[in-house]
């Protein structure tokens, strides 16, 4: 009889272990499922901030889409953003305003350190439509909090 009690209490400690390890496997799994991205922010040397609406970087030698917005500009952002072997993500951007500017954006960040001053070195180019030629300006880019409310206009 004592023996069969202790086979008793056994069988019920592992199916409670099993129980137990089912539950944090199944809130592991579906707390990663429904996980979503935060906002991502970043500010260049002309002050402007855009926002990465649920953007991450992505994982190295993988590229997602980048959708966003220039903050208080009424401008949309969309492109690509690729992460590389090396540590880095680099961004090909596109940019269309409300108000006719529309260009071009590529930079590359560090993944590591992105927040520091100066971590991402880019440029923009955008067309003079009086004149038909294109004008590109260099610039450093960095991430940052992004502020809130981060409204598009």
């Amino acid at each position: 009889m004592i023996a069969n009690k202790y086979v008793y209490v056994k069988k019920k400690s592992a199916l409670k272990a099993v129980f137990q390890a089912a539950i944090g496997l199944a809130l592991l799994v579906l707390g990663t499922v429904t996980a979503r991205a935060a906002d991502m922010c970043f500010l260049d040397d002309y002050n402007s901030t855009i926002v990465g609406q649920n953007f991450a970087f992505p994982a190295p030698n993988v590229c997602k889409s980048f959708n966003g917005y220039e903050l208080g500009t009424n401008c949309i952002v969309s492109g690509t953003a690729c992460g590389t072997k090396y540590g880095e993500v680099r961004f090909n951007l596109n940019t269309s305003c409300s108000f006719g500017y529309f260009g071009t954006s590529s930079f590359d960040i560090s993944r590591l350190y992105s927040d520091i001053y100066q971590a991402g070195f880019g440029y923009a180019c955008s067309p003079n439509v009086t004149s038909g030629n294109w004008t590109c300006t260099q610039w450093h880019i960095r991430t940052i909090p992004c502020p809130n409310p981060h409204a598009l206009n």
